[in-house]
């Protein structure tokens, strides 16, 4: 986790953002990556949140 650099995080509930604020810090304590929060409209996944990364080697 400490080679992350950005992530872009895909939910379709904006009310959750404080909820995943604070699972978030769990991975990533300190040199928080760059990261945007983008809201979604409902989509066919099972899933609510979707989370990409970048890193580096």
């Amino acid at each position: 986790m400490d080679k992350v650099v950005k992530t872009t995080v895909f939910c379709t509930n904006v009310a959750w953002f404080d909820t995943f604020n604070a699972i978030y810090r769990e991975y990533f304590h300190t040199d928080t990556p760059a990261r945007t929060f983008v809201n979604v409209g409902s989509w066919p996944h099972p899933f609510d949140i979707e989370v990409e990364c970048i890193a580096i080697a």
